[in-house]
């Protein structure tokens, strides 16, 4: 697939340059992936102990187990990979240029 990018003056509002580059499928790491599942889980499993404690049908403590320190752990790990996701490819894109 290539796409073909035009760059305009716009001052002049004419064609300065135009060039085709070719594109790729980008991958997404499974990292990347496995980490964005992790926060919308670890999201869920919190809303799901706050829904639980407020209406005070479930087991109490276990609810606030699971909402005050195993989900926000659990998110804070998964951004974690994220950030180090995000350097690494800074890393690789730096030995690239």
């Amino acid at each position: 697939m290539l796409v073909r990018i035009t760059f305009v003056d716009s001052r002049a509002r004419a064609t300065a340059s135009a060039i085709t580059i070719p594109i790729t499928k980008v991958m997404i790491s499974p990292a990347t992936s496995s980490a964005v599942r992790g926060l919308n889980d670890a999201a869920f499993r919190f809303d799901t102990s706050a829904t639980n404690i407020a209406s005070g049908s479930t087991d109490l403590p276990t609810d606030i187990v699971e909402g005050e320190m195993l989900a926000p752990t659990a998110y804070t790990a998964n951004a974690k990979v994220l950030e180090t996701q995000a350097a690494m490819n800074k890393a690789l894109l730096d030995i690239r240029a």
